[in-house]
């Protein structure tokens, strides 16, 4: 008797493990820009933190919370800008990606 009660609470557990919360995925959209040019951005569920890649290369970026409107995320040579559908990326300063649509 007593293993079967080890058996069931043990087989309880298990089932319980495979319910637990799993933290969220990051946010992943890619984008068009008018010249036709491509870039996915990942944004973490928290906000805080975003990941961009361009041409095989990919860049971490944080939240700029004094940005407004829309969202600002940066490093040292790349801030991607965002509000709504629309997104922006400069490199270094000049504007490298504009007027681009996240794709449907």
């Amino acid at each position: 008797m007593r293993v079967t009660a080890l058996a069931m609470f043990a087989g309880v557990a298990l089932v319980v493990a495979g319910c637990a919360v799993q933290p969220q995925s990051p946010q992943a959209l890619s984008y068009r820009c008018d010249d036709g040019r491509e870039f996915a951005v990942s944004v973490a569920p928290s906000g805080g933190e975003a990941s961009i890649e361009i041409a095989r290369m990919r860049f971490s970026l944080v939240a700029d919370p004094a940005a407004a409107p829309g969202e600002q995320f940066s490093c040292s040579m790349l801030t991607l800008r965002r509000q709504g559908d629309l997104a922006s990326v400069d490199m270094e300063g000049s504007q490298h990606f504009s007027n681009c649509r996240i794709k449907r």
